[in-house]
Parts: structure tokens; C-alpha cells; sequence
């Protein structure tokens, strides 16, 4: 996440590109999304990227 961010990205579609969300599990996802979560409130709280 943090190289698409350097690389200006304004947005991450998670698991639905190439349909990872058709072979993970729910409780993989929630997993994945959490995961993201808390990678962005770090990212924000280091004054890497704003809030959205």
C-alpha cells in the first residue's frame, strides 16, 4: 500500500481485479481488509497520506 501511495494512487481496489475474491474464504478477507485498515491508520498517523 505505501508504494501505491509514493506513487500517488488515490485508491486500492482490494480482491477485485483478478478474482481473488471468488478463491478466498470470508474470514481471509476480513483478515486482508483488516490488515489494510490498520496499515492506513499507521500510514495517517505518520503523516504519509491524509485522511479519506
Amino acid at each position: 500500500m505505501r508504494y501505491l501511495v509514493d506513487q500517488g494512487k488515490k485508491s486500492i481496489l482490494v480482491c477485485g481485479s483478478i478474482g481473488e475474491q471468488h478463491s478466498l474464504e470470508l474470514k481471509e478477507k476480513l483478515f486482508l481488509l483488516e490488515a489494510l485498515m490498520i496499515a492506513h491508520e499507521h500510514m495517517i498517523e505518520h503523516n504519509k497520506i491524509g485522511k479519506s
